[in-house]
């Protein structure tokens, strides 16, 4: 998973923390 930090990946490492 090489992507970029798109809205959705932000998202779920607001939410793992």
């Amino acid at each position: 998973m090489a992507n970029p930090p798109t809205q959705a990946s932000l998202l779920l490492h607001k939410q793992l923390k």
